[in-house]
């Protein structure tokens, strides 16, 4: 696995894990600073399966798994001009970052926003629209592993011909390079299970908005009216933010829809 990869689950893995506020603050700092230094790098490469013709042909219903909230929220201002001034700079950025996310999360924790289950009506009227037949898998859930990292699906029953699972790695908003200005920023990946080989048999990662660094990940744009001077223009103007994660949501589900249409 490619080491800045590794790296990021590890962060992310560790997430889930019970910290008190004073540790889960300090670690949101860290994974701000690898995400930062990941994302001006360059250097992650999305796991990319196509779907081919045969795979297409034999799909006609598809069993999709809820899809869980958002695993992290972040803000972050790569463009901030603490950015100029090295390791210092980059930790007081940081540090502004890592309170930002936090008080972005509890907003949308406090007005009950429910990302989760936006993207998957979105996923399921995209890929009715495509043509499938589409039920959703309410009553199973996934195994955990021993190690508490992994999700595991085969223990899933359907008699769909596929199984989809949809996560949603980030939400948020960042600005880029040179700019102080904040845009939307949706993360997605998609995987499809044929439910026969359980093998994966489509793997994309989807970004909307901010256009991450990412190898292989699919980009979309969200409305340019969705810009956001600085962190109490974001947070002033909260009901519009939201509506810029849930464009990019529906946008990302009509990529895979398009991408997964019948033949």
């Amino acid at each position: 696995m490619n080491t800045s990869v590794a790296r990021l689950d590890n962060l992310r893995n560790n997430l889930c894990r019970n910290r008190d506020p004073e540790e889960d603050t300090r670690f949101l700092l860290a994974v701000l600073l690898c995400v930062m230094a990941l994302l001006i790098s360059g250097c992650v490469t999305a796991q990319q399966i196509d779907l081919d013709k045969a795979a297409n042909n034999r799909l006609r219903k598809i069993a999709l798994m809820p899809v869980d909230p958002p695993q992290n929220v972040i803000v972050q201002n790569i463009g901030s001009p603490a950015m100029a001034f090295g390791a210092i700079g980059g930790l007081i950025a940081g540090t502004n970052d890592a309170g930002h996310s936090n008080t972005y999360a509890e907003m949308l924790k406090t007005r009950k926003v429910e990302l989760a289950s936006v993207m998957t009506a979105a996923i399921q009227d995209e890929l009715r629209k495509s043509g499938f037949e589409v039920v959703t898998i309410t009553d199973q859930k996934p195994k955990v592993s021993e190690n508490g990292k992994t999700l595991d699906y085969k223990g899933i029953h359907t008699d769909a011909d596929a199984l989809m699972v949809v996560r949603i790695a980030t939400v948020g908003f960042m600005s880029p390079q040179f700019s102080s200005s904040y845009r939307p920023w949706v993360a997605v990946t998609a995987v499809v299970f044929d439910a026969k080989t359980e093998k994966p048999i489509y793997v994309k990662t989807f970004s909307a908005g901010y256009e991450m660094k990412v190898k292989n990940a699919i980009h979309v744009d969200t409305s340019a009216r969705f810009k956001y001077g600085n962190f109490d223009d974001l947070s002033a103007r909260f009901d519009d933010s939201v509506a810029g994660l849930t464009e990019g949501e529906s946008l990302i589900a009509g990529l895979i829809g398009r991408d997964l249409k019948l033949q």
